[in-house]
């Protein structure tokens, strides 16, 4: 009887040995779940620039992975990543492989070789170039060898705050109204971050307190802050999800430097990322003045076609 016990034991300590295995990939599975499949994605949404629809958006664009290491995963940093014509999914270029335990990984566009740091993406604030290159989509999600059905909507990373520039016409300046630096100021002011795409977190602040985007020389023209004359200041801005204080926009103009608070209940107490925040600031003999701030979505959702076609809306 106990020598029957003993080989049931040894039995059934066979059976569960038997059950865990490790493939040439280093992956760790459980059988009968023991199928591993390479990761892909069936669409990427990102956003079109409210003001910048015009721009023309490459054919075929470029995504980033990054995996959370654990026990069951190699951690995975800024893998490169297209569009399949064939499978028409985004494919990692070196393969992911997908056993039967939850992935928790991480989506960025556009694609940027540079973004070397283990499992963050950085995030600095600047002056918005025109052709929105600078701009930074990501998501994360969830996946395994049955969830692989992914439909993912990446998120902007920045916020924006687009300053407009305009003289007074209730006190106007006579001088020649040339602004040659500008600084935004505040507790909640952040010159660069790191954001983690596997969980969405950002962190580690650079710069807090100040953000100088180092500005060209520009005249202060015109009263309409609707005219194509007028002077517009964009900026990515790190996101601050609740502000403290009021932000302050700093300027030098024709040597004198002059200050503008923003009350935070006029930002929504945010700056949240996502956001196109837009600034009226009017030019005083003495002083600059809040004029009036309009606060939209920066996002119109939209789809990069199977063969990246182009970006449509949908």
């Amino acid at each position: 009887m106990r020598m029957n016990n003993l080989i049931y034991v040894l039995l059934v300590s066979l059976f569960f040995v038997s059950c865990v295995d490790r493939d040439e990939r280093g992956i760790t599975y459980l059988q009968p779940e023991k199928t591993v499949v390479p990761l892909s994605v069936n669409h990427v949404r990102i956003a079109e620039l409210l003001a910048s629809r015009s721009v023309v958006v490459p054919a075929v664009g470029k995504i980033g992975f990054f995996v959370k290491g654990d026990s069951h995963y190699a951690e995975v940093n800024n893998r490169q990543g297209v569009f399949s014509a064939d499978r028409q999914r985004w494919i990692p270029n070196d393969s992911i492989w997908l056993n039967n335990t939850a992935a928790q990984i991480g989506v960025y566009y556009p694609y940027d070789l540079f973004q070397d740091t283990s499992q963050k993406l950085i995030l600095k604030a600047i002056k918005r170039p025109v052709d929105g290159s600078k701009d930074l989509w990501s998501n994360w999600f969830t996946a395994d060898n049955v969830k692989m059905n992914i439909d993912l909507e990446l998120k902007q990373l920045y916020t924006r705050l687009r300053l407009t520039f305009v003289l007074d016409t209730d006190a106007l300046y006579t001088g020649d109204a040339n602004m040659t630096r500008l600084y935004v100021t505040g507790a909640d002011i952040y010159s660069g971050a790191l954001y983690t795409p596997v969980n969405g977190a950002y962190g580690e602040y650079t710069g807090i307190g100040i953000f100088d985007p180092g500005i060209e020389q520009v005249k202060i023209v015109g009263t309409d802050a609707t005219s194509l004359d007028a002077v517009c200041i964009d900026l990515l801005m790190i996101p601050t999800v609740a502000l403290t204080e009021p932000v302050t926009i700093v300027a030098t103009v024709d040597g004198k430097v002059m200050r503008v608070t923003i009350p935070k209940d006029k930002l929504g107490g945010t700056l949240a990322a996502g956001r196109l925040n837009n600034i009226v600031i009017k030019l005083r003999p003495t002083s600059l003045v809040f004029s009036d701030i309009e606060i939209e979505d920066w996002n119109v959702q939209t789809e990069f076609e199977a063969g990246g076609a182009e970006f449509t809306v949908i």
